[in-house]
């Protein structure tokens, strides 16, 4: 009997971590390498500087309860100093996650910059592939792939929830992304807008 559970918890335990990989086109929608720099101006003249600290590639189940898959994901992951503390904080900035033989390959947009945060859901890459792209103009280039992200939580939903921060937590109301290049650009509710400024990779990071 002892046996026949062994065999069985094997067997389990095989069907629930089967590794599902990202295929060449989920690949694609990520710009980013260790080293990128990224600056943002503001319409009010600020400017905002993101460094990518780590890009990593591994397997692992999207919850905590057992999983049929082990999915493949690109982590992201970028600094910012916050101007009035001083330190930085370190955030993961973008995930691309492989689909299976019953879910899509899906990207979380999860962007933030040192006083504000992009709170929108995760996106099927299917779906992402049919959103019309418009050309889009910053300071650092023109470009002609860029789509457009809406923020799903706004001004009013985040009162009282940071207050206890050293510096004013706002949510992001529209988030430019370009195929080709990454984040170029962000809007407020309030109506202020971010674009890219300057991009440029540091080798030894």
């Amino acid at each position: 009997m002892r046996f026949f559970f062994l065999i069985l918890l094997t067997v389990l335990s095989i069907s629930c971590n089967q590794k599902v990989y990202l295929e060449k086109s989920d690949l694609q929608w990520n710009p980013y390498k260790t080293g990128d720099v990224l600056i943002f101006k503001s319409s009010e003249n600020e400017l905002d500087t993101l460094h990518i600290v780590n890009v990593s590639r591994k397997n692992f189940a999207s919850s905590l309860r057992m999983e049929k898959y082990t999915n493949e994901h690109i982590q992201v992951l970028g600094k910012y100093r916050r101007p009035k503390v001083g330190d930085f904080i370190h955030r993961e900035i973008l995930d691309i996650k492989s689909g299976s033989s019953d879910e899509w390959s899906e990207i979380d947009f999860s962007f933030s910059s040192y006083n504000a945060t992009y709170y929108g859901k995760s996106e099927l890459i299917y779906e992402l592939k049919t959103l019309k792209e418009k050309t889009f103009i910053t300071p650092f280039s023109v470009f002609d792939d860029v789509i457009q992200l809406t923020g799903k939580i706004g001004p009013e939903m985040l009162d009282g929830h940071f207050s206890q921060l050293s510096y004013q937590h706002r949510a992001i109301k529209k988030l430019y992304w370009s195929k080709s290049t990454g984040y170029v650009g962000f809007e407020m509710w309030e109506g202020e807008t971010w674009l890219l400024y300057d991009k440029y990779r540091v080798e030894r990071f």
